[in-house]
């Protein structure tokens, strides 16, 4: 039996002004925005390299959303610029009926 591979949702396009920080806040934050997000992971653009694994704070600066993620991917832009794929270990219910209402897209 072959098992799927990929993401299992669709996420939807949301660019929104956000914080993005370590969870031990060993360096300061860092003003960003998402790119789109889903129940279970967003994609958020970052000026610093990220490891995989990294924990990070997610904070929306329009909306007061916060999420913790980990990092699953780190990717170089053209622009020298990361695209960040984020998990997210929590996910407010809010975020969810943002998502199903359509606000964020």
């Amino acid at each position: 039996m072959r098992v799927p591979r990929g993401r299992t949702e669709k996420r939807s396009p949301w660019k929104a002004p956000a914080e993005l920080s370590r969870l031990d806040l060993s360096f300061p934050a860092e003003t960003t925005v998402t790119e789109n997000i889903s129940p279970r992971g967003a994609r958020v653009l970052s000026r610093q390299r990220w490891q995989e694994g990294n924990r990070v704070l997610v904070k929306t600066l329009e909306g007061n959303l916060q999420w913790q993620a980990k990092v699953v991917y780190c990717e170089i832009l053209p622009s020298d610029t990361f695209a960040l794929g984020l998990k997210l270990l929590t996910a407010p219910d809010r975020w969810k009926r943002e998502l199903t209402a359509g606000h964020a897209g």
